[in-house]
């Protein structure tokens, strides 16, 4: 959550990963460590917001009307984003959002719900239709997802269990696959649980 107590893209990431980091970073307030890997990410994304770099980053998407660095509050969501660029066509829009790694094969579902969360903010506060979102990546690949209404309705229902964790300081289920666990910055805590 940021300083006025809404959720942001990283809660929903984060969720979506190991719904107890809500938990741990709101209820207890066990806070998080920056990872190298994070570090690097952030660097890599302020290169996307220097002016110099943007033609070419934004290479391949419609040539069409621009806002970058953009901050949404959704009163509905209880939810912040900050939307690295929004392509603007009429009464639609389309988030665009660069990653700092190279493309997966697959689109992990932390990139599907931080894109779709993006569309919500963006189809409440601006009014906007969004039936896609884009990822750039590092590489140069792009993804296109197409914002359908079973992922508004996934991702609204992981906004809504991420209140009640908080407001209710509900100890979730840990992640399925153990796997995780083993480079959770939690994991000494929830093992304790």
């Amino acid at each position: 959550m940021d300083r006025h107590g809404y959720f942001t893209v990283r809660d929903i990431v984060d969720f979506a990963y190991c719904p107890r980091s809500i938990y741990f970073q709101h209820c207890i307030k066990a806070g998080k460590e920056s990872t190298p890997k994070m570090e690097k990410g952030r660097e890599l994304h302020e290169h996307f917001v220097d002016k110099s770099l943007r033609t070419k980053i934004l290479k391949g998407l419609p040539r069409l009307p621009r806002e970058y660095e953009v901050r949404l509050s959704s009163e509905k969501y209880n939810f912040n984003a900050r939307i690295d660029c929004i392509l603007f066509s009429g009464e639609e829009a389309y988030p665009v959002e660069f990653k700092s790694s190279p493309r997966p094969e697959i689109l992990y579902n932390t990139y599907k719900y931080q894109m779709v969360a993006q569309a919500l903010v963006i189809e409440e506060v601006l009014g906007k239709k969004v039936s896609c979102a884009y990822i750039k990546y590092v590489d140069g690949c792009i993804a296109k997802l197409p914002i359908k209404a079973e992922l508004k309705e996934k991702v609204a229902e992981i906004l809504e269990e991420m209140d009640e964790i908080v407001r209710y300081e509900k100890i979730p289920m840990p992640a399925k696959s153990m796997k995780k666990c083993q480079n959770c910055f939690y994991k000494d805590i929830c093992r304790r649980l």
